[in-house]
């Protein structure tokens, strides 16, 4: 853990003393500090190309059938990170991509940094394949809204060129299905599901130099 240098108190005054003071004192192991202690890790800048490896931890409300991930699947995401201030930390811009799958589009979208912790929050319209089958055997097409809910929290950071930046994070995903209003009353597997992803955070190459 990084904690922050506190000012240093001069308490003597002129140039003869000064001399004499540091002529017959050395400085104490206090004294001595690596500039990181200079910082802590809510002063470290993320930025760059960063690889998310999730692993699926829990689920919630989903059958085998409906999923054709089990816990402990895991999946990778490639993040490119721009800050969205001149210094220090911030919200950021992100170019999102799948490297394991060529077709996948990039995915732009927005995270906010609030007490060290980066938020992206993504809603998305219900679409024909993410059907339920009601109570009574009747397939509903389109019967989910999905909420994708990321965090990333930075773990540790270095100062590089007189300036804090992250090196490592962590990060929780939680994807959600809601069933729509004409669903949500018709029983059988029209409930809501939730699937809980962890990830290590690395940068990617040297991206954060």
């Amino acid at each position: 853990m990084h904690t922050k240098r506190p000012p240093l108190r001069w308490l003597t005054t002129g140039l003869v003393m000064f001399a004499a003071l540091s002529q017959c004192s050395s400085p104490t192991p206090a004294d001595i500090r690596s500039p990181s202690e200079s910082f802590s890790i809510d002063d470290a800048r993320w930025e760059g190309t960063w690889e998310f490896t999730y692993t699926l931890t829990k689920l919630d409300g989903v059958s085998d059938e409906e999923s054709r991930f089990e816990v402990g699947s895991e999946i990778r995401r490639i993040w490119q990170v721009e800050p969205e201030c001149p210094s220090g930390p911030c919200n950021v811009t992100i170019l999102a991509t799948d490297p394991d799958d060529s077709l996948a589009p990039e995915v732009e979208s927005s995270a906010i940094y609030d007490s060290g912790v980066y938020r992206v929050t993504e809603a998305f319209a219900p679409v024909p394949e993410d059907a339920c089958r009601a109570g009574d055997g009747e397939i509903i097409p389109g019967a989910f809204t999905a909420t994708n809910s990321v965090e990333v929290e930075p773990t540790d950071f270095e100062v590089r060129d007189g300036r804090p930046v992250v090196t490592e994070a962590t990060s929780t995903k939680r994807t959600s299905f809601e069933p729509i209003e004409e669903a949500a009353d018709e029983g059988g597997t029209c409930t809501t599901k939730i699937a809980t992803w962890e990830a290590t955070v690395v940068p990617q190459s040297d991206s954060t130099s």
